[in-house]
Formats: C-alpha cells, structure tokens, sequence
C-alpha cells in the first residue's frame, strides 16, 4: 500500500523529539512526556488537558519559526498562556523540550563551536557523546513576550550531566525581548513605508488627506507620528522625497541597534558573552528546519484548496505517479475513489483593495468522493482525507493529532490506526484519543495517560497495565459492541489483533463492513457469549455473529456439543490448526519480526528459521503428547447432588462418601490407563508427526522457542500481530482467508 512518500534515510536527517516538559502552561502546573517514540498516544477524559500538551509543542516551534530568539506573543493567546491557581496567575511559563541528535548533528555542532573558540578544541572532546539537545523557552510578561532562556547538551543516561550552550536569565531575556519589539516594529515601519511610497503622487485637498491615510498605512506607534508629521508639513509633490529621507534614518538606527551590545551578559559555552554566538543561530536554525503539522479538533474542512493541489498533479510532469498513490492509499484505507476536476461554476475572485496587487486567476477545481461532491460526503470520510492530504501534501516531521478517530465509526478506526502507524515509520506522530482501538494494538507501545486532579498530568504508562488502566480512565462500556453489523467473537486481544492484521494485509475491508469483535476471555467462556438470550438480542438486530475458537486438544464429540450451542443464528469456526499462532508460522514474516524485535542485531534468514521451526518443533513432540494426555485425565470431577434426598445429616454424609466413592473409582480406572494411552498417542503421533508438526505443536511455545534462538523473545499479547503484519497474502492460510472473506460477505 502506498502509503509512505519519502526514504528512511530522509526519515533519520532530523532531530527527534525525546522529551517534553511544561511548567506553568495553560493548565499544566508542571508535567513531562518521557521517552517519547515514533508513535505516541495520550489518552484521558475530556478536560484532562490533552489539547494543552500538542499546543505547548505547537507554541514552542512557533516562536522559534517567528524568530530564532525571541517573539512577541499573539494578543489572542495571553490570556490563555499562565497556569491559574487560586492565587491568580502564574508570573512565568516555560515549554522545554529535549531532541536526540544524530552523530553529524553533534559534529556540525562541535565544528561550528570551535570555528568561533578555537582555543577551546581540546574541551570539545568532552562533549562529544553528548546527543541530547535541551531547548527551554521562557513566557513572561512586561514585555510580554517568550524567549529561548536556555540551549543545552547530555548524554544519554546521564540526567545531570548537562553543558550550557547557552543561558539567558530573566534579565537578559526581558532586555532581549525589548529590543527584539524595537527591532520588529523598524522592520514594520520600514517595509510599509517603502511600498506606500510608490502610491503617493500630487492630488487636490481632498484627495491629499485620503493619500496621507494611505501613505503611513500599516506604520504604527512613534514611527507613524514621526513619518505623518514630515508628510503634513510637506507638499505632496516632495513625498517621495521624505519616504527616501525617514526610511534611511530607521535603517541607519536599525544597524546601530543591531551591533548595540547586552548591558546583562549572557552565559554561553566559552564564557560570559553581550552578544549570542552564531553556532547558537545556526543550532536554532536546524531545530526550525522541523516541519511541524497540528490537527486540532476544530479542523479545517476539506475543500476547494485540496482539490486545486490534486488538480494540479494532473498537469505536472510526475505529477500523475503521486496522483494515483493518493488514490491508492484513500482507496485502500477508506474504500472510497477520490478525484479532482475543473469546477464547472468560475471562481469569484476576491474585491479588490487598495493595496491588492494583480494576482494569477486561481485554478478552480472541486474534489469527488466516489462520483460524489467531497461537501455531501460524510464526515469521517472528510475528517479522514483531511488527515492524508495534509500529511501528503506537507511532509511534516512532526504529526500533532488530536482525536483521529473523530466522526469515524469504530470499525474505520483501526485503518486510520494503520495508515498513522506506517506514517511513523517516516515521522514522529503524537495523537489524543478516546478510541480504544489505539490503545488494544500490539505495537502501541508509548502511551501517556493524561489526567487533571487538580492540574494537568501526564505519565507513561506501561504496557503490562494497560488493561488495568485505561478502560477505567475512559469508562468504557461493554454496549458499544452493539454498534456493530457482524459481530467476530475470539478467545483474546492477541487473537483480535492477528485477525485484524491478516484482513488488512489481505486488503479487506472490515471497516466498510461495520464489523466489530467481542474477547470472550477464553474458549471457557463460549457459554457465557453463546446463550440464546444474547443469541436472540443480536438476531433480532440482525447482527451476524462468528465464533472464532482454537481447536487445542478438542474432540470431535466436544466440537459437535459446542456447535449445538451455538444455534441457527451463529457460525462457529474451529481452528483446523491447534490455535491462531500456528498459522503464523511464516519464516520470511518471522525473520522479519526477528529484526525488528532485536532492533536489527539479529537478521535470520527465512531457511534459518524454517530450520529453526522444524527443530523446536521436535522439541515440543513430548509437550503435545503432554498437553493431549491432560485434556482427558485432568477433566474436572464434580459432585452430583441433584437427585439426592438430603433430609438429615446423616443422609448428607451417606450422600458425600458415596460421590467421593464414585469420583474414587474414577481416578482408580484413570490411573490404570496412563501407561497405556501414552504409548497409544505418542506412537498416533509419532506415525504422521513430520507432516504434522507445525499444526499439532503449541503455535505460541513454537514461536517462543524460535524466537529464543535468535535473540528474543515471543509475547503472546502483542508479537502476534507485528508477525502476520510482513505476512505475505499468498503465504495466509486458505482455510483463514475463506473464513475472513466470509464475515466480510456475510
């Protein structure tokens, strides 16, 4: 599936977000997001402060896109910026975030320093395992304004061996952040006034008083009253002359505020400094270079401006090859046909203004949903394609999404899940969620639970309690499987997780097809799921319903008296394999999940590890004969009291020692028969075993025991679907594939 636009090795040239910390920001009285990864996922109730976390991220590559140093703040945004308390808000907010650098990041770094302090090359040394880049940006008012107060480096594992890059202080920073406001103000005044020059010319009275609003217009403050009052007391047909005259004077005191020093020094790493160092600029400048993308909840409707973009693909050269891979990756995520046309109705051009310069006629286009106008589709495929063309057409290196699965039915999510997930592969993705669907994957592994007892928290939660966690955090409820057409009943998550995984490598959809899954805990609870009363609920819904169960050690007596359980209403599919994980026995799927597992310290191939099955799967010859000989001898024994006349003591003691007399002769003929039936089934299994091996031994202990050869580890809970991820189509089981083709077409 095309889903992924750029290498890996483009992927690996920027900086990675590692850690991010906020102190008085917005409702966060102070939190961190710890170890982030490729993949991160904050969850939590509404009002917990989700939203607060992206936009800290979101603010702090805004100011450094605005100005390297120091920026002025939004009017907007004031109000909302100081964490409250009951004493009023605070005096100060900081937003600090940590990167990894690459190894020629930090040699780009060392070899800057050292140009400008060549007399400290030897210390430099010292900072070469130093991968770890500290950024902290300071919000304070009067000038309200934030600043970068401190640059920094450690090594990894070494939380307090920091070296100071550079360090502002609040001093510093207040005299920066007003001299950055002067800075800005004469950059104003001085564009306006060199493109308002060119509209003055001689006019009558009248005119003359409209022509001076125009010439000093977008100039503000003391510039304005400076430039207005030379204009009043000028005659018009000298303007141009004046403009030259005031503008040269700005520039003049422009460049003598710029080579002004600090009167408060600055820390930077070669000593107190007035000025900041240019490898700080040019460290700054590649933490910029990051390409950030947020999607808020409020999001923009897809439209007319998406339309032009993929419009214009249409006539570029090359342009036609990323068309269809658009298409491809809409088609296949949302099953749904997208396409752009000429509008037939023309584009009204916008009024034109005073100030408006000629522009090209903007191309005019619409979008098509299957045949359809994009505007009357509904809002999950809209909210969805918003989600893809933006990533498409902007490239970010940072993703910020907040609920993704918003408008979605459940049962897209997990395709958005996907798509997402391969994006990370490329660039580091940050989502809020209420969805438990990007939580229950067996590849989510960085996940924040966000909360606010009093203010905003955030800790990362691992993955063994999530179970334990999350579903109380979000008060789900066991209704919402109703919301589905076809219902798949399975044994567990690792079970639901493989389904998935396989449906989505064979390109079908269960989204489209609103089908849902039930985890019953475990084939002893089929029961309890199969009862006629929950069986008559989901028939008179009409939802069609597929228990998906292992076959273990089953007999065909068993499977005959669980298929009678089931009913007209209910499909009841035994595993023709001892369970799910034997049909994840692929060794080119293993030998890739071998590689990521050891993080590519372990690349087998797929004739080692189809070596590697056959072994432990003779290993395991004992272990299944075992686990057969314990389905019939370790059969629970239980008390029959139901035709009994207990009107007495004693007949309840008469009644007690004549059942344990009965389950006592049982054990007895049991024991006499042990020797027997072992030999009887290891030479049943022994006489087509070599044929058999791979769908008689236990599928998980198999891929445990390969695992184990090369490095690593099988997790039951979550490797499953990471393997039938590199599964190959043709190499799916047809038996599986017919069945999962089955709950698609009912």
């Amino acid at each position: 599936m095309p889903l992924i636009t750029k290498s890996h090795e483009d992927a690996e040239t920027k900086m990675k977000l590692r850690t991010v910390e906020l102190c008085d920001f917005k409702s966060v009285a102070h939190t961190e997001l710890l170890d982030c990864e490729d993949f991160n996922v904050l969850v939590g109730k509404n009002n917990s402060g989700k939203s607060n976390i992206l936009s800290g991220i979101v603010f702090f590559f805004t100011h450094l896109h605005a100005d390297s140093l120091v920026s002025a703040i939004e009017e907007a945004l004031k109000p909302s910026l100081f964490h409250q308390t009951d004493e009023g808000p605070a005096n100060k907010s900081q937003v600090a975030l940590t990167f990894v650098m690459s190894a020629d990041e930090i040699q780009s770094l060392l070899n800057e320093i050292e140009t400008e302090a060549p007399q400290i090359k030897n210390t430099l040394e010292s900072m070469r395992s130093h991968n770890l880049l500290h950024l902290s940006l300071s919000v304070i008012r009067d000038p309200f304004v934030a600043f970068v107060d401190k640059v920094e480096v450690s090594p990894s594992g070494a939380p307090g061996g920091r070296m100071t890059l550079l360090s502002t202080g609040d001093e510093a920073g207040r005299e920066l952040a007003k001299r950055h406001l002067t800075a800005s103000s004469l950059h104003s005044a001085i564009t306006a006034a060199e493109r308002n020059a060119t509209r003055v010319a001689d006019r009558d009275e009248i005119s003359r008083t409209y022509a001076l609003n125009r010439a000093v217009e977008d100039i503000s403050g003391a510039q304005r009253i400076a430039l207005q009052s030379r204009l009043e007391r000028t005659n018009p047909s000298r303007w141009r002359d004046i403009f030259e005259e005031v503008v040269g004077s700005w520039k003049d005191e422009l460049k003598e505020h710029d080579l002004e020093e600090l009167s408060h020094r600055l820390t930077t790493f070669t000593g107190e400094a007035t000025t900041v160092p240019d490898y700080i600029w040019r460290l700054l400048d590649r933490v910029k270079s990051i390409r950030v993308l947020y999607l808020s909840e409020q999001r923009r409707p897809v439209g007319s401006n998406e339309a032009q973009q993929l419009l214009r693909l249409k006539v570029r050269r090359g342009g036609n090859t990323e068309l269809q891979a658009i298409q491809a990756t809409v088609k296949n995520l949302l099953s749904v046909q997208v396409d752009a046309f000429e509008s037939a109705t023309p584009r009204i051009p916008a009024p034109r203004t005073f100030s408006a310069r000629p522009t090209n006629n903007a191309l005019s286009a619409e979008m098509d949903v299957d045949n359809f106008l994009v505007q009357i589709n509904g809002s999950g495929v809209r909210e969805a394609l918003r989600l893809i063309l933006d990533v498409r057409f902007q490239e970010p290196d940072i993703l910020l999404v907040e609920e993704p699965e918003v408008h979605l039915h459940p049962a897209l999510e997990f395709n958005v899940l996907q798509y997402l997930k391969q994006q990370s592969q490329l660039r580091q993705i940050f989502i809020t969620t209420h969805s438990t669907n990007f939580l229950d994957s067996a590849e989510t592994s960085s996940v924040f639970l966000v909360a606010k007892p009093i203010s905003t928290t955030a800790r990362k939660i691992a993955l063994d309690s999530l179970d334990e966690e999350i579903p109380r955090e979000l008060g789900l409820r066991l209704s919402s499987v109703f919301m589905f057409d076809r219902l798949l009943f399975v044994e567990g998550p690792s079970d639901e997780a493989i389904l998935r995984q396989l449906a989505f490598r064979m390109k079908i959809d269960f989204g489209r097809q609103s089908i849902g899954f039930v985890r019953m805990g475990g084939a002893r609870n089929f029961a309890h799921y199969a009862n006629a009363s929950t069986m008559s609920i989901l028939s008179r819904r009409q939802v069609k319903v597929w228990f998906v169960i292992d076959r273990d050690e089953r007999t065909e007596e068993e499977i005959s008296r669980l298929a009678s359980m089931c009913g007209d209403w209910a499909n009841l599919h035994i595993l023709a394999r001892r369970e799910l994980e034997n049909y994840l026995l692929d060794p080119a799927a293993i030998a890739k999940f071998i590689a990521k597992k050891t993080n590519g310290q372990s690349r087998p191939t797929a004739d080692e590890v189809g070596t590697a099955l056959s072994e432990v799967a003779e290993e395991l010859k004992a272990t299944t004969v075992a686990k057969m000989i314990a389905r019939k001898y370790c059969t629970p024994l239980y008390f029959d009291m139901s035709e009994a006349k207990l009107d007495s003591p004693d007949d309840i003691a008469s009644r007690t020692l004549s059942q344990l007399g009965r389950m006592s002769a049982r054990l007895a003929e049991l024991a006499s028969s042990v020797e027997s039936d072992v030999s009887k089934m290891e030479v049943e299994m022994s006489a087509n075993w070599s044929e058999r091996k791979l769908v008689s031994a236990p599928g998980t202990e198999l891929l445990d025991g390969v695992a184990k050869r090369f490095g690593c580890r099988y997790r039951k809970d979550r490797d499953g679907a990471i393997i039938a991820s590199f599964m190959e189509p043709i190499s799916i089981d047809s038996n599986l594939q017919r069945l999962l083709r089955e709950v698609v077409t009912g």
